[in-house]
């Protein structure tokens, strides 16, 4: 583990997780942003949750850690009972770019049974998300004269 200078840290570590069950109606109310996303491609998305975490690492004084460079961590997301029939076989992972405020596609998960587990090289929030598909909507807007 490292501490966000870089450094190497080998005291004692608190680890958090909070997950976040796309399928409950408050689930907006506790996600990071939007589901906004940018895709390998850099173009812009919108995304559909089959799962959500947040990890977080700290050391005793509170202060956030990350995995060390080059190291990596197996994640599992449970996928809502009500979402397993439309889930993949596999998905992209999702993190948030807590600087620009956006989801960033980064690696794979595999549906296991009813989770998605994936790998990671850091710790923030992270997603199992599918790309929804774009839809042109043209309007005209007619004011009321009266």
């Amino acid at each position: 583990m490292n501490d966000l200078t870089g450094a190497a840290y080998t005291g004692d570590v608190s680890v958090s997780t909070f997950y976040l069950n796309p399928a409950d109606v408050d689930f907006n109310n506790y996600m990071p942003g939007n589901l906004v996303g940018l895709n390998s491609g850099n173009q812009q998305k919108i995304l559909q949750s089959f799962g959500m975490t947040s990890i977080e690492m700290n050391n005793a004084a509170g202060e956030k850690l990350q995995l060390a460079s080059g190291k990596t961590a197996i994640i599992t997301l449970p996928i809502p009972s009500a979402m397993q029939a439309t889930a993949p076989a596999t998905i992209p992972l999702w993190y948030v770019d807590e600087t620009k405020g956006i989801w960033k596609q980064e690696g794979t998960a595999n549906k296991q049974g009813s989770n998605y587990t994936g790998t990671v090289a850091h710790f923030s929030f992270w997603t199992a998300g599918q790309l929804l598909q774009d839809i042109r909507l043209d309007a005209t807007f007619i004011a009321d004269s009266s």
